[in-house]
């Protein structure tokens, strides 16, 4: 398995090359901005979306309302990340930025042999939601 850092910029570089694809695809061009913006890279994702705006200006579009919003909501968090460090680009998600959840065991309702299943089940979930860096996995335990 190659390490969580490697993979996050593999996920850029493909989200990269999805919205020069599509440049005029809001869709692509949004996943763009809120991954780099959930990978700690929010003044990539302000980048992000001035070029993706200016683009369909060009064309005499806008923005969605919701992109714009989140735009905002991004510059708003860097306005606060500049007054209280210094200005660069984090290579990874601070603690606080962290998505969280918790994984609940499953409850088997057949045989009391099915527990085993239900138990592999919530590992398997638990194992592969761990492997991504920008979420905090809480498992919770019968």
């Amino acid at each position: 398995m190659r390490p969580k850092k490697q993979q996050l910029q593999e996920a850029r570089e493909w989200a990269h090359k999805a919205a020069r694809l599509n440049p005029l695809c809001e869709e692509q061009h949004g996943r763009l901005i809120a991954l780099l913006n959930r990978t700690g890279n929010w003044k990539g994702a302000l980048d992000a979306y001035q070029e993706f705006a200016s683009r369909l200006q060009k064309e005499e579009e806008e923005p969605s309302p919701a992109l714009a919003r989140l735009a905002a909501d991004i510059q708003a968090q860097g306005a606060r990340h500049n007054s209280r460090q210094p200005a660069y680009a984090l290579s990874s998600p601070p603690a606080a930025a962290l998505e969280s959840i918790a994984v609940l065991p499953f409850e088997s309702l057949g045989q009391e042999k099915a527990t085993a299943f239900t138990d592999a089940i919530h590992g398997d979930i638990l194992t592969r939601l761990s492997g991504l860096a920008e979420l905090r996995v809480t498992p919770a335990h019968r």
